[in-house]
C-alpha cells in the first residue's frame, strides 16, 4: 500500500486555525453527512468513525446515487472521494452545492487537489483531507469545512 509522506491533515492549514476549528467542532452535537467513496472498505471505515464521533452518516458509492441522497434529504458535509467511477467529485460538489447552497464540502484523496483547481471550481473554502486520515484529522477537517462554509457562505 502506498502512503503519502505529506502531513495527514487538512491542506494549508495553520496550527492555530486547525485549533480554532476543533475548539468550534467539539460544541457540535451531530451533522448529516453524506459519505461518498467507491472503495468498500474505505467507505464503511469513514462510515464507522463519523458515526463514532456522533453524525448521522449516509453512504454513497458513486456521485448518481449522491446526487439522489441530495434531492431526497439535506445534508450539513459532503464528505467525498476525489475520483470516483462516474465523476470527478470536484463535478458532484458543484453539483451538491448547486442543490443545496450550504454545504460544507470535504474532498478525501490520496492524491490531493490542487488549491487552484478548487477556486476555479468555484470550491475555495473546501477542505482536502489526505488518505490515509484518522479519527483526529477527520473531526480536524469538518470543523475547518464548517468555519470556512460559515465564512464564504454566510446563513
Amino acid at each position: 500500500m502506498l502512503r503519502n509522506r505529506q502531513a495527514k491533515r487538512p491542506a494549508q492549514q495553520t496550527q492555530a486555525e486547525r485549533q480554532q476549528a476543533v475548539d468550534a467542532e467539539s460544541e457540535v452535537v451531530a451533522l448529516r453527512v453524506l459519505l461518498v467513496e467507491d472503495e468498500a472498505i474505505i467507505r464503511f471505515s469513514a462510515s464507522e468513525m463519523l458515526s463514532s464521533l456522533g453524525h448521522a452518516v449516509a453512504e454513497a458509492e458513486n456521485g448518481a446515487r449522491a446526487l439522489a441522497l441530495l434531492d431526497a434529504g439535506a445534508f450539513d458535509v459532503l464528505f467525498t472521494d476525489i475520483g470516483l467511477p462516474d465523476m470527478p467529485g470536484d463535478k458532484l460538489a458543484a453539483l451538491a452545492i448547486g442543490k443545496q447552497p450550504n454545504l460544507c464540502v470535504i474532498f478525501a484523496s490520496g492524491y490531493g487537489a490542487p488549491r487552484s483547481d478548487l477556486q476555479r471550481a468555484g470550491l475555495g473554502d473546501a477542505v482536502t483531507l489526505e488518505k490515509p486520515y484518522s479519527e483526529r484529522t477527520m473531526v480536524e477537517a469538518i470543523a475547518l469545512a464548517r468555519s470556512r462554509a460559515k465564512v464564504s457562505r454566510p446563513e
